[in-house]
């Protein structure tokens, strides 16, 4: 809903692929937005805690395995939140950080 309500959608696809460290699947959204030459790359976490640093490096090089799409912008939401160092990197990065507030 947040997506939809902040961008001109066009479609929404998924991404597979394995997590480094535990070799289980993991998936991205992708959103191609219309009017833009974006795709908006999302990471949907329900944890029960705060996302950490590891999460976002994570998420990032997860990102930048996909190829061939224009100017990717990152989008990661949490029900749980984000931990303070998490949300100083995020900004340093121009990755979008959608909290609980904005989720629920």
């Amino acid at each position: 809903e947040y997506i939809r309500n902040h961008y001109d959608v066009i479609s929404i696809g998924r991404w597979w692929s394995k997590d480094e460290d535990t070799q289980k699947p993991t998936l991205c959204a992708i959103i191609n937005v219309d009017g833009e030459q974006k795709t908006l790359i999302a990471d949907c976490k329900f944890r029960g805690g705060k996302l950490d640093q590891g999460a976002l490096k994570a998420f990032v090089a997860r990102a930048e395995m996909i190829q061939d799409v224009p100017e990717k912008k990152l989008i990661m939401f949490s029900v749980s939140g984000f931990e303070d160092k998490l949300l100083k990197k995020a900004k340093a990065e121009s990755i979008t950080l959608v909290g609980p507030n904005e989720i629920l």
